[in-house]
């Protein structure tokens, strides 16, 4: 077939396929102008040289599967085959004969059933795909291949490299497989640590608290008993500190395990409130509980609950001098559980507020016990309140905080749930 007989057969349906190329590729120079050609060998010319300023491979064939055109990325890509002019007519299984011939197919079908490989790949070319297979060639990349038909019957195998796409995909697992792995072994690393500490450290706590009781005998002096209370003191602020850091690892490595049950947070509350009345006397501040009766149970993991309710009640206290702290229970217009915990203490700025339950972030500076924060309370009690789909919001000014643990109103039950 010449050329001129060629470029009048194509003249036909060239139309139809350019617009089927433009949909794939958006790489095509908007400024030729090809809207308004006439269907002839002149317009089909041009269509030709639009088709090879194209990144994608692209091949046509007919009907009855038999080559029409390939543009410059088609022969660029398979430079084993011949010329257009000595394609023209043949069907694509003789032109996959010359890949086969050539080596360019790696596929295992291929060297081992090449009879079962030519009629799997005619079948594809017959069965027009949306998001097209991704293929590896033999020079190492990846071809994403599609195939369309035209409104007459054409078919177009449309093959677009994504070797970048693959190899960014490739690049992010690893890195999330790196992250995981790091993040499994940290949490190990510190969870023996833990341990290591944790064992010693109670001892010491054991050793002290029988000296600061004289279980065996009198002391004497009066301060060797002030000096065990502080060892008590210190002890028990770094075994709080191995547990905050040993409690973020876990969250943060997804090993967080949850016993779900009913929660009275009044009774709970009540609890608590008990373990920082030491520290508020010391402080010289109230502790005011509204807590009102028949309130509802809380869906949740009492250990984990009990946890953020005294960190917060640990954090308004230690940062309030003379001053109070008041816990309060209330349900919201949705069924949802808000308890507050506010406090009298210096505030935050609102630089710090922003960056409230950020790990290590001190909000407020060290009280004048000296017993400053680690930065890990808010973070753990964040963690944990997303753990029961809850939030929590903090609200701050100079001489006023409001911290709100806020529940969903599925984690609402009804008060007899209660244990």
């Amino acid at each position: 077939m010449t050329p001129a007989a060629a470029d009048a057969e194509l003249a036909g349906w060239l139309s139809s396929i350019l617009d089927l190329v433009a949909d794939e590729e958006a790489r095509a120079d908007p400024a030729v102008a090809v809207e308004g050609l006439s269907p002839t060998p002149a317009g089909a010319r041009l269509y030709r040289e639009v088709l090879d300023q194209l990144d994608d491979s692209v091949v046509a064939f007919s009907g009855d599967d038999r080559f029409l055109l390939g543009n410059s990325a088609y022969r660029r890509r398979y430079p084993h085959l011949p010329p257009d002019s000595e394609l023209a007519g043949q069907t694509f299984t003789q032109i996959l004969q010359y890949a086969l011939e050539a080596g360019s197919i790696i596929e295992k079908q291929a060297a081992e059933d090449p009879a079962a490989y030519l009629a799997r790949r005619v079948a594809q070319l017959h069965q027009p795909d949306g998001a097209g297979a991704e293929r590896l060639t033999a020079s190492g990349n990846w071809d994403l291949m599609r195939i369309r038909m035209t409104p007459d019957g054409c078919r177009l195998s449309i093959r677009t490299d994504i070797t970048e796409q693959k190899r960014a995909q490739e690049d992010l697992r690893a890195a999330l497989e790196r992250l995981e792995s790091e993040g499994t072994q940290r949490a190990a690393f510190i969870a023996k640590l833990s341990h290591e500490l944790r064992t010693p450290l109670t001892a010491i706590l054991g050793y002290a608290g029988m000296i600061e009781g004289e279980v065996i005998g009198p002391l004497g002096p009066q301060r060797y008993r002030e000096y065990a209370a502080s060892i008590v003191q210190a002890g028990q602020r770094l075994l709080d500190f191995i547990d905050q850091i040993l409690h973020l690892s876990r969250l943060e490595a997804g090993r967080m395990d949850m016993a779900e049950t009913a929660i009275d947070l009044v009774d709970t509350l009540r609890r608590e409130i008990t373990v920082v009345e030491p520290a508020a006397r010391d402080n010289r501040t109230i502790l005011a509980l509204q807590l009102p009766s028949g309130f509802p149970a809380l869906r949740g993991d009492p250990r984990l609950v009990r946890q953020m309710i005294l960190t917060l009640l640990s954090n308004a206290v230690r940062l309030t001098q003379r001053g109070t702290v008041s816990v309060s229970l209330g349900r919201r217009p949705d069924g949802g559980i808000d308890l507050r915990v506010a406090d009298d203490g210096a505030g935050m700025t609102s630089e710090l507020l922003a960056r409230a339950g950020d790990p290590y972030l001190r909000t407020a500076p060290a009280p004048p016990s000296g017993e400053g924060s680690a930065g890990l309370g808010l973070a753990l009690v964040k963690e944990l309140a997303g753990l029961h789909q809850g939030q929590l919001f903090i609200a701050s000014e100079p001489g006023r905080t409001v911290a709100t643990l806020s529940f969903p109103p599925e984690r609402t039950m009804s008060a007899g749930h209660a244990s």
